[in-house]
């Protein structure tokens, strides 16, 4: 039974000791950065206000299987493409049977612990992007039903086109259930279209809302639970203060710290030199860069570290 909630911090890192609560860095961010447009400051880094969750989907990027494991098709023939992806390097395709509405796939949730009084309840959200190969027209959706098929909730109908565009849905669980649940991406209405899906999440959520895509292909602070691309992942909370830094440039640059770089608010940083910081400091925003001659392009290199924030 699913009992990890994804807004349950708590569960997902431990309890901070009274020496860690008050130490200077608790994360790190690498960070390696060539102005993109000489004269036109760009961000070396921003801190990172992603909500940590729990993605409950086993092959959220569709990478594992073809077609791609843990997916059952229903009026469709579904595969694993190569052909579209939002990340990873794989989605799934979906070429529906055009016999009537929701023709599609669906991925099944494993028995969930029952919902709260209006206080305490637990909502099962779940969203996914899709997305056609070319052209626009037709509409797919993401949809909620029990172990049997019967549908509990739709997500908003996406119409069809070559932007991946997400759907998302929500349900509330009912006090005393202890189900399994189907999360649906199908047809909207009956099409002969096929389309593509990709980026699937599931959480489940005290406060309802959804949150950034996450699985733990996705850099610093996302973790599988066990085999990448066949299990549960984890997003952490982020950088959200910055608190040190080393920095070094390849061409004259100005180095701004919860502002927009100039020859104003920038500190210069000569080329071919480190610029460090010695104390702990307290910068919310992000760290920003402009080059300081005209026409070149300077790269800024090295660490920043922080903490996640509460």
């Amino acid at each position: 039974m699913v009992t990890l909630f994804a807004d349950d911090y708590a569960s997902l890192e431990s309890t901070l000791s009274t020496r860690q609560s008050i130490h200077a860095y608790t994360r790190y961010a690498p960070v390696d950065v060539t102005l993109a447009v000489p004269g036109t400051a760009e961000n070396l880094l921003a801190v990172d206000a992603k909500l940590p969750t729990v993605n409950l989907v086993t092959n959220p990027s569709m990478e594992t299987g073809d077609p791609p494991t843990g997916f059952v098709a229903v009026g469709s023939t579904i595969a694993q493409s190569a052909a579209q992806f939002r990340s990873g390097a794989n989605s799934l395709s979906i070429d529906p049977d055009n016999a009537a509405a929701n023709e599609g796939a669906y991925w099944i949730l494993p028995r969930v612990g029952g919902g709260g009084a209006a206080n305490n309840q637990i909502y099962i959200v779940a969203s996914v992007y899709l997305r056609r190969a070319t052209g626009t027209g037709a509409n797919s959706q993401i949809a909620i039903a029990d172990s049997s098929g019967n549908v509990l909730a739709t997500g908003n109908s996406v119409g069809l086109s070559e932007t991946w565009t997400r759907s998302v849905v929500k349900y509330p669980i009912p006090i005393g259930t202890s189900d399994a649940f189907r999360v649906y991406v199908t047809t909207a209405a009956q099409h002969n279209i096929t389309f593509f899906a990709d980026d699937m999440q599931v959480e489940l959520r005290q406060d309802g809302n959804d949150t950034d895509y996450a699985d733990g292909a996705q850099g610093l602070w996302n973790e599988w639970v066990g085999a990448a691309h066949a299990s549960m992942s984890i997003r952490k909370r982020g950088l959200r203060i910055i608190k040190g830094f080393s920095l070094r440039a390849t061409l004259d640059t100005y180095l701004a710290f919860d502002h927009t770089a100039d020859s104003v608010t920038g500190l210069f940083l000569p080329a071919g030199s480190t610029m460090s910081s010695s104390w702990p400091l307290d910068f919310k925003s992000n760290i920003s860069m402009i080059n300081v001659n005209s026409g070149e392009a300077p790269r800024v290199h090295g660490v920043v570290w922080g903490y996640q924030g509460a």
